[in-house]
């Protein structure tokens, strides 16, 4: 599955892998502009997973980060969600989080219409 956020491209895949619980393992894809980044630690829920649903994940990770990265700006403390990918990728979603949250939304209505099926 691949969508459109600001100026990047994300893409999310199975990956083919299936960990110890039996978690489907999601490749995740990010193509902006001025960096490229690859994530294959994504899991799915304990029933396996879809394409949508494994986006729907990539995107909430990626705004905790960028939610956890407004909270260590706005107080001085460190936040346990604002490292969850590089800083690179943490600064580009605190940059567009309210992109993120509208293709979180998208995604999630795309699931409950059955695009995940």
């Amino acid at each position: 599955m691949q969508i459109q956020v600001a100026d990047a491209t994300l893409t999310v895949e199975m990956s083919g892998n299936i960990d110890s619980d039996g978690r489907d393992i999601y490749a995740l894809t990010i193509v902006t502009p001025t960096f490229e980044h690859s994530d294959h630690s994504i899991k799915s829920g304990c029933l396996g997973g879809t394409e949508a649903k494994g986006m729907r994940a990539s995107l909430s990770f990626l705004f905790a980060c960028a939610e956890g990265m407004s909270f260590e700006r706005c107080t001085s403390h460190k936040s346990d969600n604002a490292d969850l990918f590089p800083r690179h990728v943490g600064e580009w979603a605190f940059a567009h989080a309210d992109e993120l949250a509208m293709a979180m939304e998208d995604v999630e209505q795309g699931i409950s219409a059955g695009m995940d099926l």
